[in-house]
């Protein structure tokens, strides 16, 4: 997901400025009242429903990005986790795979509790009724989930080498920086002093899990080589 889509506020921002002086001036020249208001009130409806629409959108694809990132995650651990059990059983090498299998099936449940999909569409119809206010909790998950699944799924494919290593496939993973663990009150304290601090927020929503997806993409070219 490209960065640039921190400025899809800020072009919301612009398209409503736009829409309403440009609306407010074609009933200026009218030299009508009623079409001076008309023209105001048509402006301010149409720039705000226009404004707001490039603010949700960075989210709802953050949202849907975040689901199907999940989602995508929990069938490779399913599948590699009955990958090992199934050619441990027929090498008769369970008993050697105990804490590998055990380990990563932990996690497996783990990740499947916590790593719960979210409604993209749900969230920020929900943010705009609240006017925002559980928009803070869409924050909130987007700041704190990369970290966590980052961390969960760097365990189990530790548990995977290990268990590839007694299976004698040679695996070798490429250095996995692990995501920072992001202050959520700090961001939004920051936030609420300085407002264009939502520019440096946005952009690191996006590229943590950019991150998270370049060393995943190696870590999993590696495994299809020793399948």
């Amino acid at each position: 997901m490209s960065a640039l889509w921190i400025l899809s506020p800020l072009l919301g921002g612009v398209a409503f400025l736009g829409i309403f002086f440009g609306s407010l001036s074609l009933g200026f020249f009218s030299a009508n009242n009623a079409a001076l208001a008309g023209g105001a009130i048509a402006g301010f409806v149409g720039g705000l429903v226009v404004a707001i629409i490039l603010f949700v959108l960075p989210w709802y694809r953050l949202i849907k990005r975040r689901n199907g990132h999940f989602r995508r995650d929990r069938m490779l651990r399913e599948g590699l986790i009955n990958y090992i059990r199934g050619i441990a059983a027929e090498r008769g090498l369970e008993a050697k795979m105990t804490v590998e299998l055990a380990t990563m099936t932990a996690i497996h449940s783990e990740a499947n509790g916590e790593e719960d999909e979210k409604s993209p569409v749900l969230w920020i119809v929900v943010s705009i009724i609240t006017f925002g206010l559980l928009g803070l909790y869409v924050w909130y998950f987007l700041t704190k989930d990369p970290h966590k699944h980052d961390v969960r799924q760097l365990a189990f494919m530790q548990q995977v080498q290990s268990a590839f290593s007694k299976l004698e496939k040679t695996v070798v993973f490429p250095f996995w920086k692990s995501l920072p663990d992001r202050s959520y009150f700090l961001y939004l304290i920051l936030w609420i002093i300085t407002g264009l601090f939502a520019l440096y927020w946005n952009y690191v929503l996006i590229t943590d899990f950019n991150d998270h997806f370049r060393a995943q993409w190696q870590v999993e070219d590696q495994l299809i080589a020793n399948l």
